[in-house]
């Protein structure tokens, strides 16, 4: 969780309904987020996968629309696979959407 008026900034721009001037800053903050790390071996072969889901209802403007709800805003999903060539050292190939 992110404190008060210290939101994630994800990036992503609306459009402005008002102007054509776009803001420099994101319009959609994270207010939560879950995050995990799973990876699933046979022998010295390996499988990961590391999903991100952000959670929030700060669209548009956090002093328009400042709540605790916890609304999906997006998701991105990581995985790849690789080889464990020594104890310490790994080859792999990533992949996020």
């Amino acid at each position: 969780m992110y404190p008060p008026h210290n939101e994630f900034d994800m990036g992503l721009r609306y459009e402005p309904f008002d102007d054509d001037v776009w803001s420099s800053w994101g319009t959609a903050y994270c207010r939560y987020s879950l995050e995990a790390d799973l990876k699933l071996t046979y022998n010295r072969f390996f499988v990961f996968f590391k999903p991100f889901l952000a959670l929030g209802k700060n669209k548009i403007s956090l002093e328009e629309n400042y709540t605790w709800r916890a609304d999906p805003i997006g998701i991105r999903l990581t995985g790849g696979g690789g080889y464990q060539l020594t104890e310490n050292l790994d080859i792999f190939l990533e992949t996020s959407s």
